[in-house]
């Protein structure tokens, strides 16, 4: 955890299966400065148990860096989480010389509402 205190303390990064609640140890390493979602929210289901994951592990000065596939759950979860977290696009990507059936990504930044 990076402890939003500008200590120095280097990177650190924590693997955490969302789809659990975050176990006390991973609550007590917070706050976090940054975290990284990458390709999570791949179905309804996984919309409610991402975003409180997410609101139990962030504070004020958290960061959420999410880039995920363009699909229908997506847009769930980013209208679910404007009600916590101040929801930044920062664009669409779409892939050069992507094989047949790749999607494009969506990037987006978000920091919880103060």
């Amino acid at each position: 955890g990076g402890g939003g205190d500008g200590g120095g303390r280097g990177l650190v990064a924590v693997e955490f299966d969302w789809s659990n609640k975050p176990s006390s140890d991973l609550l007590d390493r917070g706050p976090y400065d940054m975290i990284v979602c990458a390709d999570c929210i791949y179905a309804q289901s996984s919309v409610e148990p991402l975003l409180q994951s997410l609101t139990a592990l962030c504070n004020e000065n958290t960061r959420v860096l999410l880039s995920n596939e363009l699909r229908t759950p997506l847009d769930t979860f980013l209208t679910a989480a404007a009600g916590t977290f101040a929801v930044e696009p920062l664009g669409i990507r779409e892939v050069d010389n992507a094989p047949a059936g790749a999607r494009s990504v969506s990037m987006v930044t978000a920091v919880p509402r103060g």
